[in-house]
């Protein structure tokens, strides 16, 4: 066995631990509900990542706004990114 067995089954026996005092449906539903929500952060991870970097240009406002909270705790730091581009920041 080798150690993804063993988060497994540590996983189950948490769950089954949980479940002696919680009640077995409860138990049962909770872990559905953790494994669904898993599966549809990794379907949609790279979707939303696409939306938030090409279409709402998230990437570059954040750097400009760390760029910017950055420039005022250092003098040293006199780099404007305004205007450029992804390949440049």
């Amino acid at each position: 066995m080798n150690y993804i067995d063993f988060i497994i089954i540590g996983i189950l026996v948490i769950y089954m631990c949980v479940g002696y005092f919680k009640g077995f449906m409860f138990s049962m539903l909770s872990l559905f509900s953790f494994t669904v929500k898993f599966l549809i952060t990794v379907v949609l991870c790279k979707p939303f990542m696409f939306f938030t970097n090409n279409v709402c240009k998230l990437d570059v406002a954040l750097s400009n706004s760390f760029a910017k909270g950055f420039s005022k705790t250092s003098e040293l730091f006199d780099l404007s990114l305004e205007g450029m581009s992804q390949q440049q920041i």
